[in-house]
């Protein structure tokens, strides 16, 4: 008969998503998750099954606490996509130690293969695209931008943009560096932050 869970699920989750934040995948070990959620790696395993598992859960939480969802702005799409530009300049001097788990752990994984986490982050990313795209329908049925923008390509800038801006960011790069790069990447939607 399994043993009966004895703690809270989310705050475990909560816990070991600080561990991966600070340390990313590779380097977070089962100790060191062992350590910040007070469970012994057994009770860890028998739970999440394994650290791919629980670092999938986080990234699910994390997004879900950061909600970036365009059909539920409530905003037009020139409006949806200043705004979340200008929320990624304004924490970027925040973000200087840790920066956005999602885009760390997506350049970390990058190279690694066959990790549950892996398939996560790239549903992620196409969520994300998705929801670049759009606004960019949006945008473009609403007149802000003009009928000749590649809405496929613009949403693949857009999320090159936002790499840039939280990694330059964590570079320490200050806010008139990462704004000029933001108003030349986006000059073609007609759009200045």
């Amino acid at each position: 008969m399994a043993r009966k869970i004895e703690f809270d699920k989310e705050k475990v989750i909560a816990q070991a998503l600080d561990v991966f934040w600070n340390n990313g995948f590779e380097k977070s070990s089962l100790k060191m998750l062992s350590t910040a959620t007070n469970l012994h790696k057994g009770s860890l395993y028998g739970t999440f099954k394994s650290k791919e598992d629980l670092f999938s859960l986080c990234i699910e939480r994390y997004v879900g606490e950061k909600p970036n969802d365009f059909v539920n702005s409530g905003l037009k799409g020139k409006e949806y996509i200043e705004m979340l530009f200008l929320k990624k300049l304004n924490s970027s001097s925040k973000r200087k130690a840790k920066g956005c788990l999602l885009m760390n752990s997506c350049i970390e994984l990058s190279n690694s293969t066959g990790k549950s986490g892996i398939k996560k982050l790239n549903k992620l990313l196409d969520k994300m695209e998705l929801n670049f795209e759009e606004a960019l329908k949006s945008g473009v049925r609403n007149h802000q931008f003009s009928k000749k923008v590649d809405v496929k390509k613009s949403a693949e800038q857009l999320i090159a943009l936002a790499f840039t801006i939280e990694e330059m960011g964590k570079l320490g790069k200050s806010r008139d560096f990462l704004q000029n790069i933001a108003n030349g990447s986006l000059s073609n939607l007609d759009i200045e932050i």
